[in-house]
């Protein structure tokens, strides 16, 4: 990654400056890709450069490219029955009634689809309190799910609320409110709305005990927000230094897709096909997200199935992010290490 410095133009790319001080930033404090310097993000310019000066990566099964999957668990109860969660029985008889009827409640149904093209994917649940904003569940509520998911391999991370991009104690409570109920380390982040702010989310996540964040993209845009289809360890300008924690960038989205970028379903999923093909042709990661309530619908349920088949006869590692990170880590094809 040093190799980089002496080329001006991609060290801007990598760094982002345009990251630091925002000229514009939208009513969540997104940058969004329409005011961002670099404007073709379809191509990942930096991981070219590096995939033309050498860069040679072998994945696990001699897999030459990566697929992250990963679904935000945002909603799950129906918003005119979250008042009534408020009480006990009716909380109670509502959950028993989800898992039989609701289709939101379909995380076994989306390793099913899954386990069918040999993938694992991360599920980031969020850990909100009633009053807080988009709370629709109480995360104590999904014990069963959550040792469903750790017993068949796939992995739980946090979808830090609204407000917890840059909020230390409330990232280290929604944290443990969700290890209390998983049983076990949650290793990987994704902020809600896709909010980010740099560098200062990425320190709190360290500081909060983070090993990997997949937030880091453009919500109205699909693409390699900073010329990278590799997973990184971000370099904090105010410091001159690389930070500790790993970000796998967020590639992918369903809703960047379908309605920020209001493309038709055989439209996007060309799209995302053609980011899939830049990931492989130059050795690298690519993350997708696709949201349960997504999964839910018959139409964007095959969009998802078509684009992990599409990924398998690509010849793809899929995997989640969780299983993606500790590889990356141990292997540390970068060069870039954890420690400074």
């Amino acid at each position: 990654m040093e190799e980089l410095r002496s080329h001006e133009a991609l060290w801007k790319v990598f760094v982002n400056e345009g990251d630091y001080s925002p000229s514009r930033v939208d009513e969540h404090g997104r940058i969004l890709h329409k005011d961002a310097a670099l404007k073709d993000i379809s191509e990942p310019i930096v991981s070219r450069h590096l995939y033309e000066k050498g860069l040679r990566i072998r994945y696990p099964g001699d897999k030459a490219f990566a697929v992250c999957l990963s679904h935000d668990i945002d909603l799950l109860n129906y918003s005119f029955l979250v008042p009534l969660l408020r009480s006990g029985a009716t909380r109670r008889a509502l959950r028993w009634l989800d898992r039989r009827l609701n289709p939101r409640w379909n995380i076994r149904a989306i390793i099913d689809v899954e386990e069918r093209f040999g993938a694992k994917s991360t599920f980031f649940f969020l850990a909100l309190q009633p009053g807080e904003k988009d709370f629709n569940y109480y995360i104590e509520d999904l014990g069963d799910e959550m040792k469903m998911i750790s017993d068949v391999g796939w992995s739980i991370g946090l979808h830090g609320g609204y407000e917890a991009w840059e909020d230390v104690p409330l990232l280290k409570q929604q944290k443990q409110a969700l290890e209390s109920v998983a049983g076990l380390p949650v290793l990987g982040y994704r902020n809600h709305y896709m909010k980010i702010k740099v560098p200062a989310t990425w320190h709190a996540l360290e500081e909060t005990g983070f090993v990997y964040d997949s937030t880091y993209g453009y919500p109205d845009r699909a693409g390699f927000r900073n010329g990278m289809c590799h997973p990184f360890r971000p370099f904090d300008l105010g410091a001159n230094k690389y930070l500790r924690i790993l970000e796998i960038p967020l590639v992918v989205m369903d809703g960047s897709l379908l309605t920020y970028m209001g493309l038709g379903p055989s439209e996007a999923v060309s799209a995302a096909k053609e980011l899939v093909d830049r990931a492989h042709q130059y050795n690298g990661v690519i993350s997708i997200l696709w949201h349960n309530t997504h999964v839910a619908k018959k139409t964007p349920r095959r969009m998802y199935q078509d684009l992990l088949g599409y990924c398998s006869s690509k010849g793809a590692w899929l995997t989640s992010p969780d299983e993606l990170c500790k590889w990356w880590l141990k292997e540390d094809p970068l060069g870039q290490g954890r420690s400074e």
